[in-house]
């Protein structure tokens, strides 16, 4: 996913399944462009070797994922149930959530 959200590709196309399935095995994509932490960090996911592939700790610790605070994401509040609603009459009763400084306030937008 996150070299189709920086190539607006997919790593491996084949005309067919059987295709896509060997490139998957045979081919190293190719990530163009200056080295920078999220193009080492698909590199190393996209490893053919498990055993030299990136593990979840070494994900975590990334310099890709150095401003997430990981323990904060575990503490994040399941999302609540949100109706379908025909007015403003439906949100008697329910805490507005400002998304966007929550999300700030998880990955220190703008902090080291």
């Amino acid at each position: 996913m996150l070299y189709e959200m920086l190539y607006g590709k997919t790593p491996f196309k084949g005309i067919d399944r059987e295709e896509t399935f060997n490139l998957i095995l045979s081919n190293v994509p190719n990530l163009t462009g200056e080295v920078t932490p999220l193009r080492d960090l698909i590199r190393e996911l996209l490893e053919k070797e498990p055993q030299k592939r990136i593990s979840v700790r070494e994900i975590k610790g990334h310099e890709f994922f150095k401003s997430v605070d990981w323990d904060l994401i575990l503490e994040m509040p399941k999302t609540p149930f949100i109706p379908g609603r025909k007015d403003d009459e439906d949100l008697k009763g329910n805490k507005i959530i400002d998304v966007e400084s929550y999300v700030q306030g998880v990955f220190k937008v703008g902090e080291e």
